[in-house]
């Protein structure tokens, strides 16, 4: 601050003082990749400057002029480096939508344009499922566990075989085992560039958790991360607003952040459900339209928000004092509704919506295969026509499944089953052009463990 007096009267102007080579670094451009997702999807932005950023890095605004697409308030440019990446979220949209993305540093502002998109097909027409060749090659017979689809449209699936990728909706597959243990891959995600996430356990299910890591795909080859405790069971990975990793956890149930896309993690909540006083593990973390983060898991502990990119958590119903309940699945309607699904021993009621300002049934229609009621709910996707889908397990009674869809926001359901075989679903995904995949267990037709279908046709 600078100040200059004269006969009694001051006047003052400030300068900033910025690090040599700032000045001279300008903002280039800022891009998006891809330019149109399907909506509810993500993409990435990159910002790129005309030189490398000097001692401290450059930190660059951003913004959009539509709550269609989501972006950080801002991206930091490391020191040495001429660009950096950042995630771009989309909301489920009716109709192809478009939203500019503005870059700003030093006086100077950049923009790039993203369309969120309505899925291909015309919504709540017929569908029918076909079989995908074993991820794993023609002797697989082992289990797939999880599956993943990122905003590029690459599938992983993961299990006992490690992990496969396929970037032509399943019809061929590569197996990405470098660097990875000889272990169970227990969940499956992607950072903000793209890349592939996994968790990893060493030893079979039930105790796959036991000394349990995270990897991240990166180069042509997996590296391990750091900073996670021993003995955890990673249950699935979301990313907050601002691109950052959020993972949770089994057994101990706790949400841990990663900041460098995977290579180390920083704890930042602890068992949030044994605060309650139950057992406290984790089993799901998604990311709403909204930005919050929501996550449940084990008996009793019930469903948890947090606004604070996963530093605080807060309670938000559906805990169980009988500690019979696990929530499994957790998902939206084109209202921004919140659905979530239970995977109960005792529930007749195993999918819950949050609607006018409580929490309400919301299982019309899904089957009753004639046990306890309603099958476990393990999975829920929203397409871009605003019809949601919800994966059915019931496994532990009697080996029943299947797939079910809503076009009335969660109130009713119908099953969609037709190619898909009665069995228990074990995950459901959606990719960028509105493709469903699920994988069924105990497909003896299919003579393996564990079985891939994808909708012929985007719903």
């Amino acid at each position: 601050m600078m100040t200059a007096s004269y006969n009694g009267a001051n006047q003052t102007a400030s300068i900033i003082v910025q690090p040599p080579g700032t000045l001279s670094v300008t903002l280039q451009s800022v891009s998006v990749n891809p330019t149109s997702v399907l909506g509810g999807t993500s993409a990435a932005g990159t910002v790129t400057l005309s030189g490398a950023a000097p001692t401290g890095g450059i930190t660059v605004s951003l913004s959009s002029n539509s709550a269609v697409a989501g972006v950080p308030p801002n991206i930091l440019v490391p020191a040495g480096s001429s660009s950096a990446q950042f995630n771009i979220t989309t909301t489920a949209v009716a109709i192809n939508t478009s939203a500019m993305i503005t870059a700003f540093y030093n006086g100077a502002n950049q923009t790039a344009s993203i369309t969120a998109q309505a899925p291909t097909g015309g919504g709540s027409g017929s569908v029918s499922w076909q079989l995908l060749p074993d991820p794993f090659g023609t002797n697989y017979k082992k289990n797939i566990d999880a599956i993943a689809v990122n905003a590029q449209g690459v599938i992983c699936v993961g299990g006992q075989s490690g992990v496969a990728t396929s970037t032509d909706r399943g019809q061929t597959w590569t197996v990405i085992n470098s660097g990875l243990p000889n272990a169970w891959v227990t969940a499956l995600g992607f950072n903000s560039l793209g890349e592939p996430l996994a968790g990893v356990g060493l030893g079979l299910p039930p105790y796959s958790g036991i000394s349990s890591y995270a990897y991240r795909y990166t180069g042509g080859t997996w590296q391990k991360a750091t900073g996670l405790s021993a003995g955890l069971k990673i249950s699935d990975f979301a990313l907050d607003q601002t691109g950052a990793i959020i993972a949770v956890t089994g057994w101990a149930g706790d949400v841990w952040r990663s900041t460098d896309n995977g290579n180390s993690y920083t704890r930042v909540a602890a068992g949030i459900g044994a605060a309650l006083g139950t057992p406290g593990a984790l089993w799901v973390v998604r990311k709403a339209p909204t930005g919050d983060l929501y996550t449940g898991g084990e008996p009793g502990s019930g469903l948890f928000k947090s606004s604070d990119n996963g530093s605080t958590w807060t309670a938000v119903g559906l805990a169980d004092p009988n500690y019979q309940d696990n929530i499994f699945a957790i998902g939206w309607n084109q209202n921004g509704e919140i659905l979530a699904g239970r995977h109960s021993s005792t529930s007749v009621h195993d999918l819950n919506r949050f609607t006018g300002g409580q929490w309400a049934y919301s299982d019309s229609g899904i089957p009753n295969y004639g046990f306890f009621g309603s099958p476990n709910i393990i999975g829920l996707v929203l397409n871009g026509a605003g019809e949601v889908f919800a994966a059915l397990n019931d496994d532990a009674r009697g080996s029943y499944g299947g797939v079910v869809r809503s076009t009335d926001n969660g109130q009713t359901w119908t099953p969609i089953m037709t190619g898909l075989p009665l069995a228990p679903v074990g995950g459901i995904a959606l990719d960028p052009a509105g493709y469903l995949y699920v994988i069924c267990s105990h497909n003896a037709t299919a003579g393996s463990s564990s079985s891939l279908f994808r909708t012929v046709a985007p719903p």
